[in-house]
């Protein structure tokens, strides 16, 4: 977590956001707000890599597929860079 974000700049959002808690019930609520953005975000992220995953393995698919179609047109498509 250290690398992701500074632990000043956490300790600095903790304090803007703890101005806003008075009770035990505001606390409880601002935990599940947090804890319900933070899982949303993650679960987005992770959507983005596997589609991008997905995309890419489709491509070498597609390429492969070329390659033994038509080997002397497509062979390029499947040499590593």
């Amino acid at each position: 977590m250290s690398n992701i974000m500074d632990k000043d700049k956490l300790q600095a959002f903790a304090n803007e956001l703890a101005k806003d808690v008075k009770t035990p019930e505001d606390l409880s609520t601002l935990s599940a707000i947090l804890t319900k953005l933070t899982v949303e975000a993650a679960l987005k992220a992770e959507m983005v890599i596997t589609w991008v995953m997905t995309r890419v393995i489709l491509q070498a698919i597609t390429a492969a597929m070329l390659a033994m179609a038509s080997p002397q047109k497509y062979s390029k498509a499947l040499m590593v860079k």
